[in-house]
């Protein structure tokens, strides 16, 4: 197991050692998505449905970390899925990040053209964790 920067900082957060790291991580999962969301063309309320994303994806990192303190290192599935490099894993953890980031857009009133700017935003933050796997492997 490899840790995930996402979840170190939500560990760190729940032992109560600061919560800063999980606000940088937060907006920088708001920027992504929301990159994600101007290249399909969105042009409406782009960083308030994407910060409604990146609050659904948090809201998961901090329950996933809380729910395996117990566990040597702070790692997610995605982090886990990315290193191993099997596209079927891949496949499954972009598709839940899916379902989660959907979930975000929806509550920050994306309807129209929301399974679009779902999985433009999902692959902006898939991108970043390949990228960031590539390097775990260097």
């Amino acid at each position: 197991m490899t840790d995930f920067p996402s979840s170190v900082s939500a560990r760190k957060c729940l032992r109560g050692e600061g919560c800063g790291e999980v606000v940088y991580w937060t907006l920088r999962r708001t920027l992504l998505i929301n990159t994600g969301l101007r290249l399909a063309g969105e042009r409406k309320n782009t960083l308030k449905k994407s910060l409604y994303a990146s609050l659904a994806v948090q809201a998961f990192v901090m329950a996933w970390t809380a729910t395996h303190m117990d566990e040597e290192k702070a790692s997610l599935p995605s982090g886990e899925t990315a290193i191993g490099g099997n596209a079927f894993e891949i496949l499954g953890t972009y598709l839940t990040r899916s379902a989660i980031v959907g979930t975000g857009l929806w509550l920050g009133g994306d309807r129209k053209h929301l399974i679009r700017n779902t999985l433009a935003g999902t692959t902006m933050i898939q991108a970043t964790v390949m990228l960031w796997a590539q390097g775990k492997e260097s």
